[in-house]
Parts: C-alpha cells; sequence; structure tokens
C-alpha cells in the first residue's frame, strides 16, 4: 500500500538549511532557489547593522560574521551564506532582547 511509504517518507529525517528568519528551507532545493533570499537577508542585516551601530557601537562584532555571509554569496555557496547569516541573526534577536531601544531587523 503507498500509504504506507508516503507516511514512511514524511516522517523520514531531511538535512535543513537556514533561510529567512523564521523558516527552513529544504536543502533539496537548488542552490539558485536559495539566491534570492540568501540576498536579502544579507541587506536587511546590513541596514540594521548601519543604524544600530550608532545606538550600539558593540553591534559591529557581527560585522566579519555578514562579511563572511557575503564572501559565501559571492562565491554562490548559498547554503553556507544563510547559515552565517543565521547566525547573524541570533546575534541581533539577542541584542534586540538586551538593549529595546534598537532597530527591527
Amino acid at each position: 500500500m503507498t500509504y504506507y511509504s508516503g507516511a514512511a517518507y514524511l516522517a523520514a529525517p531531511r538535512p535543513v538549511v537556514w533561510g529567512v528568519p523564521g523558516a527552513f528551507v529544504p536543502e533539496a532545493i537548488g542552490t539558485e532557489a536559495m539566491r534570492q533570499p540568501a540576498a536579502a537577508i544579507i541587506q536587511r542585516c546590513y541596514r540594521w547593522l548601519e543604524a544600530a551601530v550608532p545606538i550600539l557601537p558593540q553591534a559591529a562584532a557581527v560585522a566579519p560574521v555578514l562579511v563572511t555571509a557575503v564572501q559565501q554569496y559571492a562565491a554562490q555557496q548559498y547554503p553556507a551564506s544563510l547559515q552565517q547569516v543565521a547566525v547573524v541573526v541570533r546575534t541581533v534577536q539577542q541584542l534586540q532582547a538586551a538593549v529595546p531601544g534598537l532597530p527591527p531587523l
């Protein structure tokens, strides 16, 4: 019966790659499909950093991680770029929790 094979397929663990905050993108999606989300979140993080550093200069500590994400993006390593930018997003969320005056991401 195909029901069992379908249920087994749905229950099987799948590798995932961090995408846009709060969303996981299956690795089965081609890397080209990750290009636009990676570019978008990198741009949002960059704009956040520009706005946050005058308020909290220590926020600049995420810049090297963001630069690595940009370099991986430029090398068309979109899954790796998304993973790097996920580190930035988590750090931004922690900073926002600690310093309520920071701009939204």
